[in-house]
């Protein structure tokens, strides 16, 4: 997948630094491309793969990792969801990303060759699959929730742990109830 340029301001041009906006700013956006062009210098090629590299635990003395933010909203964004059934990555790019582990694991092949209109048509008829698909489970899901919450409603006078348009009743001690403060509703509820 070929993206649009990006700029990123950053302090210095060290390989740990342009490392790290690459790790955040783009794999955890956009996943891991096959390839990265620049036109810096062998050393500093060679010091960027290192760093990569120590980032994602491929070196023997890796630093310990602290959990950023864009590394839980890739989590989060590459993980398929129960009510739409596919993942926001897949929804908003009409395909999955390339993971490290894909690469690990060799399963990223070369770009293929091809007119840029046939691409172009697949992924809207991927794009349109997937929104047809997860709109179909959005509407289960929605449904399920509204049977759930249009069960029968409890009975009045039963008591509850909640609160909210209740009176209290006396407190029983711990020993009674785990629940440690117990509401009592004035009507039924449904």
């Amino acid at each position: 997948m070929i993206m649009d340029t990006k700029a990123v301001a950053t302090r210095d041009q060290r390989a740990s630094t342009v490392a790290k906006v690459l790790v955040e700013e783009w794999f955890y956006r956009y996943g891991v491309p096959t390839r990265i062009h620049s036109d810096q210098g062998r050393n500093f090629e060679s010091a960027l793969i290192q760093q990569l590299c120590a980032m994602y635990g491929f070196a023997k003395h890796a630093p310990p990792h602290t959990i950023h933010k864009e590394m839980v909203t890739f989590s989060y964004n590459t993980t398929i969801h129960q009510s739409t059934g596919e993942s926001p990555y897949l929804l908003m790019f009409g395909q999955e990303p390339q993971l490290p582990i894909d690469f690990l694991l060799g399963r990223v092949g070369e770009p293929t060759e091809g007119r840029v209109d046939h691409w172009v048509q697949e992924h809207q008829r991927r794009l349109q699959t997937a929104f047809d698909g997860a709109r179909v489970r959005l509407k289960v899901a929605a449904e399920r929730r509204k049977e759930r919450q249009d069960q029968l409603p409890l009975p009045k006078m039963d008591p509850v742990p909640v609160r909210g348009h209740c009176e209290e009743l006396p407190v029983p001690t711990q020993a009674d109830t785990p629940i440690s403060t117990i509401y009592q509703r004035r009507q039924g509820v449904g």
